[in-house]
């Protein structure tokens, strides 16, 4: 005998009826007035091996029925279309068990129904397709809870000591409009049905609230509330949740070409929760992504608490990068050719209050050629990640977030993308300055963007050899990096400079010429010491050619050894080509620096025409130095 409720499946239109092999019912002190208890026992066995069985007592007047129920692969498919307009998806198999005591008030005279469960229950060979293009939604092998005590009345109250599922698979989708897939299993209006796993035939529209990247605009800025559980909430509370052999394949349609990413083998438990105590629960789950990068969760979290906690660290190690092409085709430019991702992040939700931090670790990416995208940054990308780049061409990032989930304008992955963007913002504008957080190297890394000089000097100080040897260790680490070199010189104070620097060389030549004379050629350089400085100071004023002043006989008036340094630095000349000269030896004495002694690849060094004024420069930085531009 077949059973089925024509009212909702008529003949010819796909109804599966239920095959009833045997029905059986006993039952005592039946009567019209029902005023006594009455025992019964209902079997029945339907298919090919599904049973049930209800045995126990209905009270007097049926005010309460207390069963024992036994129910086994009691197939879904028939009783689809009690709600096949309120779901986008059809079940083309699923057999559901349980076994428990079961009590039921009926909603008559004054009283308001209520069930209590007592027992266990399974779902098994879950087959959920989409309804129009009947693609594999969701579908699992088992899903096993043990330990029930539910209770639906006024409140609902529901405890499940265990929850196992084994052989999983779910298929999520992304549209071109940013919604997930899985928010559309309920249909929003039985008139606008549609498939939710190709986007070409859904004909609902769109534009739904939590729609992932899309424009949304607030007539408000502030933060909205999360709402704390009513007093008439339903109490959940799940001992343990057990994953066994997951697979969830996700793809993005909302970048052009789409990226899927499929995760396998997922397995590990949830431990305790409950929505009556913030505590939460312990979760450790593992698994694979695309067969191949290990993938590892672990932490604790209470979804069912309000407001939620979550404390969740999670790895992944060798994500192969090319799979993500349509991503950094679209908002990067460029095509990912070759490289592998490995990622340690942590986010923990607490008070609605979202703090992450997502460590990167990024090997031999590798971009091929330009692509034209509208949505690409016009960002220099490829000098970022030179930036980024160590000599191995390796990436490592730390991407730290943080936000209010209530905040209606607040998005996860809007954040990381602007953190990304940040990034390369920082690259072109302080480039040093990304370096040196990187290094967290000393305080001399953060003015690398110039070297400064002594007026009118184009020496190499202890001071400047600080400077040249932590630029040398950037280059060396960062392989990918070039470098130009502008010598620069400011008239206002180069100028003097030069003049005093003539005269210290005059001195010193006098000085080298004495010690050849009487011991031979000096083994290092010659210095002036104070003692002996208006000696030789003297002589350069002698063979000076100026006019200098005379006394009443004639001869050259003696003086102060000031006067006769100014005279001697007001006569002497200092010409747009010392200028230059000065600009172009400290450029020179900056690369040779870091040629020499960092051995630094020439062909990473660029000389830049010098530069003889101080436009450009900030009041406050000095103007007799040497730039350096990164490339």
């Amino acid at each position: 005998m077949d059973l089925a409720d024509l009212r909702l499946t008529p003949p010819g239109k796909g109804a599966q009826p239920i095959s009833l092999q045997s029905l059986s019912l006993q039952a005592k002190n039946l009567s019209d007035t029902l005023d006594q208890p009455i025992p019964f026992k209902l079997q029945a066995r339907f298919d090919k091996a599904g049973s049930a069985e209800l045995s126990g007592q209905a009270a007097s007047h049926l005010k309460q029925l207390d069963l024992d129920l036994d129910v086994k692969d009691l197939p879904i498919t028939p009783f689809q279309h009690y709600f096949t307009n309120v779901l986008n998806v059809t079940f083309s198999s699923g057999l559901v068990s349980a076994k428990g005591k079961l009590a039921v008030t009926p909603p008559l005279e004054s009283q308001k129904l209520a069930l209590d469960y007592k027992g266990e229950a399974a779902v098994t060979n879950l087959r959920m397709q989409d309804k129009v293009t009947s693609t594999d939604f969701l579908r699992w092998r088992t899903l096993a809870v043990s330990g029930i005590q539910a209770r639906l009345g006024a409140r609902m109250q529901v405890a499940l000591e265990k929850i196992t599922l084994s052989n999983f698979y779910a298929r999520a989708i992304l549209s071109d409009k940013g919604r997930l897939n899985l928010q559309d299993i309920v249909v929003a209006d039985a008139q606008e049905q549609g498939s939710i796993t190709d986007d070409s035939k859904k004909d609902s529209k769109d534009a739904t609230p939590g729609n992932i990247g899309s424009s949304r605009k607030t007539t408000s800025t502030a933060p909205v509330t999360t709402p704390a559980a009513s007093a008439d909430a339903p109490i959940v509370r799940i001992g343990q949740v057990v994953l066994e052999g997951g697979n969830i394949n996700y793809t993005d349609n909302f970048v052009k070409p789409n990226y899927t990413a499929n995760m396998t083998g997922l397995a590990g438990t949830i431990g305790q929760i409950s929505s009556e105590k913030p505590q939460p629960a312990p979760v450790n789950i593992s698994g694979k992504i695309d067969n191949d990068a290990p993938l590892q969760i672990s932490g604790s979290l209470n979804p069912l608490f309000k407001p939620m906690y979550l404390d969740l660290k999670a790895s992944a190690n060798g994500v192969q990068l090319p799979r993500l092409t349509p991503y950094s085709a679209k908002y990067a430019g460029y095509p990912i050719t070759k490289g592998k991702l490995s990622m340690d992040v942590q986010y923990k939700i607490e008070n609605d209050k979202l703090v992450a931090q997502n460590d990167l670790r990024i090997e031999q990416l590798t971009f091929g050629e330009r692509v034209d995208s509208p949505d690409a940054t016009k960002l220099p990308v490829m000098l970022a990640v030179s930036l980024l780049k160590d000599r191995d061409g390796n990436i490592n990032l730390n991407l730290p977030i943080s936000g209010s989930l209530s905040d209606p304008e607040f998005s996860v992955g809007g954040i990381i993308v602007r953190v990304f963007v940040n990034l390369i913002v920082k690259a072109v504008t302080s480039p040093f300055a990304l370096i040196g957080s990187m290094f967290r190297a000393d305080e001399h890394i953060g003015e690398l963007r110039y070297i400064e000089f002594a007026p009118g000097s184009s020496e190499v100080t202890d001071e400047v050899r600080k400077k040249l040897d932590a630029l040398g260790y950037v280059l060396h680490e960062r392989p990918g990096i070039k470098l130009d070199i502008t010598g620069r010189v400011d008239p206002q104070v180069d100028d003097q400079g030069l003049r005093q620097e003539a005269l210290e060389r005059k001195m010193r030549g006098l000085k080298r010429a004495d010690l050849i004379a009487r011991e031979g050629q000096p083994s290092g350089p010659v210095r002036i010491s104070p003692a002996e400085r208006g000696k030789y100071l003297e002589r350069v004023y002698k063979d000076s050619k100026f006019d200098k002043p005379r006394n009443m006989i004639g001869l050259s008036k003696s003086l102060p050894p000031e006067e006769m340094e100014k005279m001697i630095l007001e006569h002497t000349e200092v010409t747009q080509d010392d200028l230059r000269n000065l600009a172009q030896r400290r450029a020179d004495q900056v690369r040779n620096y870091l040629q020499e002694q960092s051995v630094i690849d020439p062909a990473r060094i660029f000389l830049i025409a010098p530069r003889l004024d101080g436009t450009g420069i900030p009041a406050k930085e000095p103007k007799a130095r040497v730039e350096l531009t990164i490339q």
